[in-house]
């Protein structure tokens, strides 16, 4: 009888002790069936169902929870059980598998977030398809991103969301703000795609997560971990027939609670090309030197600390063919020279408690800028600092995330505009916000979110946001909608290159107004077919921004660029639809075709004008054919006609773009540690000099030497200048690279 009873207690003490976790393991929003589901320190597995199901029970109420998958990063959260606990997980890619297993060929190229905010997740290879080395080059592959040009000569650029200016593009680094400002002139090329494992996009604003800045989208660079338990080397190096010159160095390792990753990456292009023979550099010759360090620890309590460190080197210039640093700033011979540098840190610490998870980020960035634009001087330095602490918490059907921020930007430059008003020289901004998501029912949540900011120029700064996302049972169809606010302090000499080249004269008519957003959006996702032969998925996007206010540069008039607030009764519209298919056939057949339709336009005095340098219509093609050991990968793009700003009326060039279309193709093949690559890009030969009688306005006199002006300063036509044109570089909108061949060659020890 007493051991009768013994064993009774020891039953019923398990029993009171003891909870039923259960949960769905997917990965791309796919289930996935025989995930090996495990307590730490206990006997207790399990594997999932064929719908990624499983249900295991928790010998006592703390237990460390483990998911593991082949080709996925191992799954670790520690449980504080009450009760029984429902949890829904979504796998990441593990990079150390790549050449084990053939996951990573038929995985999707696009995902979605599990959230009604409608973020798409884009794979590494949709940049590797074009062997794009940074993120400028590596977007033109992503339906509604367009990569824009904005200089003949230095070849700044930025990138265009929908259509719109890349100033509206919000651009992240592991989910923290650190290219802005003067960052995004030169900074976009300066990322390397090597360290880059995915891009998250959202195609609307965002101010509530993200604060200020967030105004049109937001591109969320997500970078490389370490995977591998072993030491692992590659060494990447890329030429083409322009001999623009790459070379990438990584290391990486994972041990038990620690794991690094470090790159080295170069850049060496030094070859003059002229081949519209205007005797100015059809590209921009560039010496780039950049290193990154990533680190994370996972400490006993499974808190886990991780930092990021990238710092950039570059020298640029381009300009007239005999042009030397000699004459940087003289008015003999034309070139632009921007010698950059660049420090970046990032460090993130999260802590589980019982109840409760602490995220506590920090991000900060200095950039500085020494350059020529002819004989402009221009010298500029930044300090952006960003803090973030937030909890996030979990009832029955409530998901709490409430936290605050703080931001710190200093920016100071050499130009009589910039000392003229050097109050907005520091910008001092804390925040509080909140956001929770409510699930009503396993098809159908809702997310309120609401952010406060403080801006010690602009003052009280409100952007709330709500979504709601439903599903029907088998997840085949998922519909997201919802309306979210943007804000946008102006930095206007950190974002239009056109201000600062000296060719056209800058006038600001009046104080410029913070910029202002507010966007509706709906979108459907179906999962046509996905079986173990064949994945068909659809996308469609239907959106409409209204902006306020937004500061517009206007170049109709010669000579000038004039910038003004939008006034009462004016607006300006950006709205569009975009669609989407992807397709996975077994393991050798891969495609993703987007076609976006854009409306971006200004309304002045009831007359609606399209804006400059805005796409009516894109499509995008990214198409991969998988034979054994070969990889064929075909990747398109085409875009509608655009505006573009003519330096006079009597120009003679087109004000509008042609219809123009940039295609490229490569073939892979893998060894054991070699991965070779060669390819050809631009099989169209596109540039946009072809057709017109030129492309830079005056290439003969680029200081003005021989220019009449009137009164008012505006150019007169004379027998040497018939169409009263003025130096002018910024007619441009894609570049002036012809047809190349290029190799690229991975070493893997």
């Amino acid at each position: 009888m007493r051991a009768f009873l013994v064993l009774y207690l020891i039953f019923g003490s398990f029993i009171l002790n003891s909870q039923n976790i259960c949960g769905i393991v997917s990965f791309s929003n796919n289930p996935i069936k025989n995930a090996l589901v495990v307590i730490e320190n206990s006997k207790k597995h399990i594997v999932t169902d064929s719908t990624g199901r499983f249900c295991i029970v928790s010998p006592s109420s703390e237990c460390l929870l483990q998911i593991r998958y082949p080709g996925c990063i191992t799954y670790m959260q520690k449980l504080h059980l009450s009760k029984d606990t429902f949890i829904i997980i979504s796998l990441q890619p593990d990079t150390s598998y790549f050449d084990e297993i053939t996951v990573t060929d038929t995985r999707l190229l696009v995902s979605k977030k599990t959230d009604a905010f409608n973020t798409e997740i884009y794979d590494h290879c949709t940049i590797a398809s074009s062997s794009a080395m940074n993120l400028f080059e590596g977007v033109q592959n992503i339906n509604g991103l367009r990569p824009q040009l904005n200089c003949n000569i230095c070849n700044t650029g930025d990138i265009h969301i929908n259509g719109m200016e890349g100033a509206y593009t919000n651009v992240l680094i592991d989910g923290l703000p650190v290219i802005g400002g003067i960052a995004s002139i030169y900074g976009f090329t300066g990322i390397s795609s090597s360290i880059i494992e995915s891009i998250e996009i959202s195609r609307y604003p965002g101010s509530v997560l993200y604060g200020i800045d967030n105004i049109g989208g937001t591109i969320n660079i997500i970078t490389k971990k370490p995977s591998s338990n072993k030491l692992q080397t590659d060494v990447e190096f890329y030429t083409s027939s322009y001999l623009d010159n790459t070379m990438n160095v990584s290391m990486h390792k994972k041990f038990r609670n620690y794991g690094f990753i470090n790159s080295i990456n170069l850049l060496w292009y030094d070859k003059i090309v002229d081949t519209n023979k205007d005797f100015f550099t059809d590209v921009t010759l560039q010496k780039q030197l950049s290193a990154f360090h990533k680190s994370s620890y996972t400490f006993k309590d499974s808190s886990a600390l991780q930092w990021l460190f990238r710092t950039l080197w570059e020298d640029r210039w381009g300009g007239q063919i005999n042009w030397t640093k000699a004459f940087s700033g003289s008015d003999s011979i034309y070139g632009e020279s921007i010698i950059t540098k660049r420090i970046e840190y990032i460090a993130n610490y999260s802590k589980p408690f019982k109840k409760l998870k602490l995220e506590n980020a920090i991000s900060y960035n200095y950039h500085h800028q020494d350059s020529y634009y002819g004989t402009l001087y221009f010298a500029a330095q930044q300090h952006n600092f960003y803090y973030q602490s937030y909890i996030k918490a979990k009832s029955k059907n409530m998901d709490y995330l409430e936290g605050i921020t703080f931001r710190y930007l200093y920016y100071k430059d050499n130009t009589e505009i910039f000392n003229n008003s050097t109050p907005y020289s520091i910008w001092l901004v804390p925040g509080i916000f909140s956001e929770n998501t409510i699930t009503f029912s396993q098809k159908f949540k809702s997310i309120l979110a609401i952010r406060y900011d403080y801006h010690n120029i602009h003052k009280h700064i409100l952007t709330p946001r709500i979504a709601s996302m439903f599903s029907n049972t088998s997840k085949t169809i998922v519909l997201r909608n919802g309306i979210t606010t943007g804000f946008r302090p102006v930095q206007l000499f950190t974002e239009d290159h056109a201000a600062l080249t000296g060719s056209r004269k800058i006038v600001i008519e009046e104080k410029l107004k913070p910029e202002r957003s507010i966007a509706g959006y709906i979108a459907v996702q179906m999962n046509l077919l996905n079986n173990s032969h064949i994945k068909l998925s659809t996308d469609i996007n239907s959106w409409y921004i209204y902006f306020s206010n937004r500061i517009i540069p206007d170049y109709n008039h010669p000579d000038k660029i004039i910038y003004y607030n939008l006034k009462r009764n004016e607006y300006s519209i950006n709205r569009g639809i975009s669609f989407q298919i992807q397709t996975v056939i077994k393991s050798f057949f891969q495609s993703l075709l987007g076609f976006s339709l854009l409306d971006n336009y200004v309304t002045q005095n009831n007359f609606k004008k399209r804006l400059m340098l805005s796409e009516p219509w894109s499509a995008n093609a990214i198409i991969r054919l998988l034979l054994n050991k070969f990889k064929v990968e075909y990747t398109a793009n085409i875009y509608g006609k655009m505006h573009l700003p003519k330096a006079s009326e009597l120009d003679p060039r087109p004000d509008q773009s042609p219809v123009y279309s940039v295609q490229n193709i490569q073939i892979s093949y893998n060894f054991k540690k070699i991965d070779l690559t060669f390819g050809i890009k631009n099989l169209l030969n596109f540039t946009p000099d072809k057709g017109i009688p030129f492309l830079i306005a005056r290439t003969h006199d680029p200081f003005d030497k021989y220019v009449q002006f009137d009164n008012n300063g505006n150019p007169l036509p004379t027998s040497e200048n018939p169409y009263a044109l003025t130096f002018d570089p910024t007619y441009t909108y894609a570049s002036m690279q012809k047809r190349r061949v290029f190799i690229n060659v991975s070493f893997h020890f």
